[in-house]
């Protein structure tokens, strides 16, 4: 697993032990700046993990918990090329692909991480960063890419 290392102070996320969405933010940040008009070569892959509400509803916030921390697991095995893995939001996981090869990483984790018959259940978009992005626009594509997956 490839972490980002610029700018976060080393604290992940307590659930899913991937680094948090302010880390995910920072990364994008520095990476979406560029010079000239050139595009970055920065694609996001979201994960939504499905059935969360429910068990923590029926069973728990503990297993709700391991749930959760069961589809990080997932989406670490799917995404080692990836530059950073983050907790998006209460139900989400992010990954962060960087470089030429980027949209072509991130939709074989997506396959990988969607052929995988282990629970939890997951869905999963995918959001090529535009000429102009910010960190904002980029994080809002990839929440309809997920609500559309």
């Amino acid at each position: 697993m490839t972490t980002y290392s610029g700018g976060h102070c080393g604290v992940a996320d307590y659930v899913t032990g991937l680094q948090t969405r302010g880390d995910l933010e920072s990364c994008l940040r520095v990476h979406l700046e560029h010079d000239g008009d050139q595009q970055p070569l920065l694609v996001a892959l979201g994960v939504d993990v499905i059935g969360l509400k429910q068990i923590n509803d029926t069973s728990g916030f503990l297993a709700g918990d391991k749930h959760l921390a069961a589809a990080a697991a997932k989406l670490v095995d799917a995404t080692t090329l990836s530059h950073l893995q983050s907790r998006l939001g209460g139900d989400e996981l992010a990954a962060i692909f960087l470089g030429p090869h980027a949209l072509e990483n991130a939709t074989a984790a997506k396959e990988k991480l969607l052929a995988c018959p282990k629970a939890p259940n997951i869905r999963c978009g995918i959001a090529p960063a535009a000429a102009g992005d910010t960190a904002a626009l980029l994080i809002e594509r990839l929440y309809t890419a997920i609500r559309k997956a």
